[in-house]
């Protein structure tokens, strides 16, 4: 993002955003020496690729970054999980390979910002893996057999 005022310009360098994230700069200073935000706050959304054993642990998150793909750290610390409709859900629903929505607050502006999550939302199941090219297989629904018919037996004369 460059900010401009005057002959002045200061920019704020994002590298490892996420296609269709959702930035949010807080309190951004601006002189003609640069540009720097207290605060920023992401949203985004990606596939998850290593839940941690702790509630308190650090997610390995997929998403789709300019033509390619990246992994995105997301920190949950006291983070509310959630339920594709924003219904509170426990942290042991959280598993490989669903799509889900991170919003927090960035660590930092580099290039592998971590995000410390405020939320993150359960959005669906059985997502493909960009990073890993592999597929995370969705249980098909399998339908009851009907019972096989056999034929009368005919009587031979």
């Amino acid at each position: 993002m460059i900010f401009s005022r005057g002959r002045c310009q200061g920019e704020v360098i994002l590298p490892d955003m996420s296609r269709d994230a959702v930035v949010n700069l807080q309190d951004v200073e601006f002189d003609c020496t640069g540009a720097r935000p207290a605060k920023v706050e992401e949203a985004f959304r990606g596939v998850t690729r290593n839940v941690p054993s702790s509630p308190n642990g650090n997610l390995n998150v997929c998403v789709a970054a300019g033509v390619g793909r990246r992994t995105r750290v997301v920190k949950l610390n006291d983070t509310a999980i959630q339920d594709a409709n924003g219904t509170p859900t426990s942290f042991n629903n959280l598993a490989d390979g669903q799509l889900i929505e991170a919003s927090g607050e960035r660590e930092g502006l580099g290039a592998s910002s971590a995000l410390d999550a405020e939320t993150v939302k359960i959005l669906g199941e059985g997502n493909r893996d960009d990073c890993g090219g592999q597929s995370t297989p969705t249980p098909a629904v399998t339908e009851t057999a009907e019972p096989a018919q056999t034929a009368a037996p005919t009587q031979t004369p």
